[in-house]
């Protein structure tokens, strides 16, 4: 009986000792556990939270980008000077005709070079007057086809806006000899006195490398 007494004294406090150990471990796990899941969720916040903020300034970087395009089309459009080159009003003053391109060329150039957002800028006009273009500036564009141009647009939009983003423009890409890929897309606007179209062409590059800058993460796609 005292070596039955003895044992179950000895297996009592084994199992004292037992339970000693066994419930600091236990708290310990789970507060490994409880701080773990809230360090996790507040690393996938923290990572929601700076991919957020990576979108949203890429995206406005790319809004102004594209509202810049949209000024410099209405900036051709709404000119006076430009307004009276579309209607013609040089052809007989060759002196001043020559000068009125050569600062629409320079401005062109100049705006192309500024805003990396654009591609080319065109100056589509009626078939008696000299049409203007970035992409062959240097060498002349011959004249305008500005007619067959709002039958294009008629064909997309089922009446030519007097101003709207253009997915594509063949008919320009055509008499210009452009690669139709290197624009995202186009703004288009009609002149005050709708004797013209100005067209400003968005780089597909430079909104490419602006989504690219985003680091998402691996697995992660961007469009």
């Amino acid at each position: 009986k005292k070596t039955r007494s003895k044992r179950a004294h000895r297996n009592s406090i084994i199992r004292q000792i037992a339970f000693a150990f066994i419930i600091p471990i236990v708290f310990v796990i789970l507060v490994g556990l409880l701080s773990y899941n809230q360090a996790e969720q507040g690393i996938s916040e923290k990572y929601e939270e700076a991919a957020m903020t990576s979108v949203k300034t890429t995206s406005q970087y790319i809004d102004l980008g594209l509202q810049l395009v949209e000024s410099e089309a209405l900036k051709y459009s709404f000119d006076a000077s430009m307004n009276e080159y579309y209607m013609g009003a040089y052809e007989r003053d060759k002196q001043k005709k020559t000068q009125i391109i050569s600062t629409m060329k320079s401005g062109m150039k100049s705006a192309k070079a500024s805003n990396q957002f654009i591609q080319e800028i065109h100056m589509i006009t009626e078939s008696d007057i000299s049409a203007q273009t970035t992409k062959q500036i240097e060498k002349g564009t011959g004249l305008g086809f500005y007619e067959d141009f709002l039958l294009e647009l008629e064909s997309e939009f089922g009446s030519a806006p007097s101003a709207a983003w253009i997915e594509s423009h063949p008919l320009i890409d055509e008499h210009f000899e452009l690669n139709a890929s290197d624009s995202l897309m186009s703004y288009y606007s009609e002149s005050l006195n709708s004797k013209a179209g100005i067209v400003v062409d968005v780089s597909t590059e430079s909104v490419t490398k602006a989504l690219e800058t985003m680091d998402l993460g691996e697995g992660s796609t961007i469009g």
